[in-house]
């Protein structure tokens, strides 16, 4: 069901005369700490095209939870400076389910055994029989296609 899917909220609009996008974002410092405190609130991002339109879109866990939060805005933040910047004729907003999502891979990442202490290195030794310490795993995003790297 499209409710229970994940969900874009699209509001472009113009900003009133004379304003700059960083006047706005200024503007958004309580709405920003609003919304973290957001059931289904996931990620923020506002761009401005060189036409001058700002695009606000929000991220939201379903379009129930958009939907919900976008009915109490007004309602919980009606004195918010952000209300002023915005060219209110030129709004155009909506909240949409997503179909299809495509993440970039994360940062690549290294995950080491901790460093062994004398004593455990001293114990190691005495039950392997060996001279060494244990080699250390060390395993990259790259190792996954081809192995794991011991030194």
């Amino acid at each position: 069901m499209s409710a229970d899917r994940e969900a874009l909220e699209v509001t472009t609009f113009r900003l009133r005369r004379g304003l700059k996008i960083d006047d706005f974002v200024a503007a958004n410092a309580d709405v920003d700490a609003w919304l973290l405190r957001q059931p289904g609130f996931i990620s923020r991002r506002i761009a401005q095209g060189a036409d001058g339109f700002v695009v606000d879109m929000l991220v939201w866990s379903s379009a129930r939870a958009g939907e919900d939060a976008a009915a109490r805005l007004m309602a919980e933040l009606p004195t918010s400076p952000v209300h002023e910047v915005i060219d209110q004729r030129t709004v155009s907003w909506s909240v949409s389910p997503v179909f299809h999502r495509l993440d970039t891979p994360q940062p690549p990442f290294e995950r080491r055994a901790p460093n062994p202490s004398d004593e455990e290195r001293s114990q190691h030794r005495t039950l392997c029989g060996c001279a060494e310490a244990a080699p250390v795993l060390s395993v990259g995003m790259s190792d996954f296609g081809g192995g794991a790297n011991v030194s």
